[in-house]
């Protein structure tokens, strides 16, 4: 009775932890709706179709992962190992894709899809930064999960939520349909950090090196938005239609090369051997396929 009870627990705040994250995301669009109206929920709606359609590679990882984790139960040092190895792995890919993204969606997002989801650049820029905080909070709960720490697991998940929702209201009331996309981004902050804290006796993870990853993206990006500046298609927090579509994806190519070496150069400065084994990763899987 006490092993299935045990059982019981262990799915419904597993179960509970789902639902908590579902509410999290899913009213996003109405509740700028509610306050800014339905241009604006929108524009938040298609920002977040752009923005976590990369960034939901977590999901997946953090399926295949937990089997793993839990194969490491009662070994700590192999579980942070673990850990930190799937972190950093999957930063190496949503990082420079979203960061990407960000830089040069003033180009893209009009090209492609039409001036009339202008407004939606700027939040989608935030937005994929605020997704590069999400995925190693998710692997810490699933890493919790598979440790048998159901409890501390699901109150990683409300902590989350609830700094989440707070942050993108206070941010939706504040500045409208910009300051909700910053409340997302302030909110995958906090909960990160909360999740960390939470999960402290998981010692032994690299977040020097995840933080230095970001910086690495963000720096990259930077100098992407810089480019299309400099080439007239980015002024400040607007950007400048083009006085033809070929003008466009030239701009908008010279901005991904600049983009790509940058992005490159700074990953191998500051994290060498994530890329060492994320590249000796790929070739495995390369044989195994051939």
């Amino acid at each position: 009775m006490h092993s299935l009870g045990r059982m019981f627990g262990f799915g419904f705040n597993y179960q509970a932890s789902v639902i908590v994250l579902t509410i999290r995301d899913a009213p996003l669009p109405a509740l700028v709706g509610l306050v800014s109206g339905t241009v604006a929920a929108g524009l938040m709606q298609f920002a977040v179709r752009i923005a976590l359609t990369i960034a939901s590679i977590d999901d997946i990882v953090s399926r295949l992962a937990f089997p793993a984790f839990a194969r490491l139960q009662g070994h700590p040092d192999k579980q942070a190992k673990a850990l930190d190895l799937a972190i950093l792995m999957t930063g190496l890919i949503v990082i420079p894709a979203q960061c990407g993204i960000a830089a040069l969606a003033p180009v893209l997002v009009p090209l492609v899809f039409g001036s009339q989801w202008s407004g939606a650049i700027l939040p989608i820029q935030i937005l994929c930064l605020g997704t590069l905080f999400r995925f190693p909070a998710r692997y810490l709960r699933q890493a919790e999960f598979a440790d048998g720490e159901s409890k501390r697991a699901l109150g990683m998940s409300t902590a989350t939520a609830i700094l989440a929702l707070a942050a993108f209201v206070l941010g939706l009331i504040w500045w409208g349909l910009p300051g909700s996309a910053v409340g997302f981004l302030v909110g995958a902050v906090l909960g990160l950090v909360a999740s960390i804290w939470l999960a402290r006796d998981m010692s032994g993870v690299s977040w020097g090196r995840f933080w230095l990853m970001v910086g690495a993206g963000v720096a990259a990006g930077t100098g992407a938005l810089l480019t299309l500046h400099m080439n007239g298609q980015w002024q400040g927090l607007t950007w400048v239609p083009s006085q033809s579509f070929l003008s466009g994806v030239v701009a908008s190519g010279i901005a991904a090369v600049v983009f790509g070496v940058a992005c490159v150069a700074l990953l191998v400065v500051t994290n060498r051997p994530a890329l060492e084994v994320g590249w000796r990763l790929a070739r495995q899987a390369m044989w195994r396929k051939s």
